[in-house]
């Protein structure tokens, strides 16, 4: 499920060329701790609200994925979220992917 919200960080072009390298990669580094945080936060709440909605209806039945199959189900799914996003958003698959891959 996906989160109601996006955020980003914006930064005049002229003001960002004007920061040394090491200042732009502290900019990127804590950009990423950020949204990985806020992103899991996000994601955790909102799973927990569709989990308590889907659980009361009749006909739904969730499957926990236990915690043994968890790299044998992320294994599985790769190759389908690497084509998607190459697909969809080719300018930012690898850095999106570079994410998920640090949020493990």
């Amino acid at each position: 499920m996906a989160p109601d919200a996006a955020m980003g960080l914006v930064m005049n072009l002229d003001a960002w060329n004007k920061l040394s390298k090491e200042h732009q990669q502290i900019f990127m580094d804590a950009g990423k701790k950020h949204i990985l945080e806020w992103t899991r936060q996000v994601f955790t709440t909102k799973n927990e609200q569709y989990w308590s909605e889907l659980k009361p209806k009749k006909g739904v039945e969730i499957y926990a994925v236990p915690e043994s199959e968890i790299q044998m189900w992320r294994s599985a799914i790769m190759p389908a979220q690497v084509s998607f996003l190459k697909k969809k958003l080719p300018y930012a698959a690898d850095a999106l992917l570079d994410c998920i891959e640090q949020s493990r």
